[in-house]
């Protein structure tokens, strides 16, 4: 069963065998419109969201737009750092940070309904989402992360001594990532802000075993990205 807030009751019980995954979205609404369009295409049973959906180079209509898009496609968002910040009102010096007076009632409410973190049920055991690492939306995991970095890495050691989950996926970092540590396999969706790597989206798919990336070429159409064991 989803672990999570009442406005995503509607995905059922699982388990998920193809999984659509959106990373951070920093405003992207036509991004985000691309991405949830293939994931249709790609036929998968639900879609997730590693949430930052708020700061970026668009505000106002496009942020609703963004979270009504989320709503209408059923997706499963967390909220990220930066979705808390506004919330909260802090950062708001931060270049292409969104205001109070950008969002409607609405929206603000959609952002503060997003759960920190969720569960869901793969036919390979429970997946994990969150923003950062599960409920701390400042967790980070890097490719390059080795030795000390990972012993040291305090939410990391928190998530695989639990022993609960099989795969956890996040964002936070934008930095596009498949890894296995111990038995959990660790996936960062990328962003639609993308700013060092392409703006992406991917397919988690439990009956191959692998996880697809689609990159958006900057003349608008899709290209084939890396491929990944699960």
């Amino acid at each position: 069963m989803i672990t999570t807030s009442s406005q995503h009751d509607g995905h059922g019980q699982g388990p998920y065998s193809r999984i659509g995954v959106v990373g951070d979205i920093h405003t992207e609404v036509q991004r985000l419109d691309w991405a949830l369009s293939l994931l249709r295409e790609q036929r998968v049973d639900c879609v997730i969201a590693t949430g930052d959906i708020v700061d970026g180079p668009h505000t106002g209509e496009a942020i609703a737009r963004t979270c009504r898009m989320l709503r209408e496609a059923g997706a499963l968002a967390v909220q990220g750092n930066h979705d808390r910040w506004f919330l909260d009102r802090e950062h708001r010096n931060l270049e292409c940070a969104t205001l109070a007076e950008d969002i409607d009632s609405a929206t603000r409410e959609y952002l503060q309904d997003l759960p920190a973190s969720a569960e869901l049920p793969t036919p390979h055991g429970l997946l994990l989402l969150g923003h950062g690492l599960g409920g701390d939306d400042m967790g980070a995991l890097y490719p390059y992360d080795h030795g000390a970095a990972l012993r040291n890495n305090r939410q990391l050691q928190r998530v695989l001594q639990l022993q609960r989950y099989r795969f956890v996926v996040s964002g936070h970092t934008h930095v596009r990532m498949v890894r296995k540590i111990e038995d959990v396999t660790f996936v960062n969706a990328g962003s639609l802000h993308a700013e060092r790597e392409p703006c992406c989206c991917s397919l988690l798919d439990f009956t191959r075993m692998q996880a697809q990336f689609f990159d958006l070429a900057p003349d608008g159409s899709t290209l084939r990205g890396p491929e990944f064991e699960l």
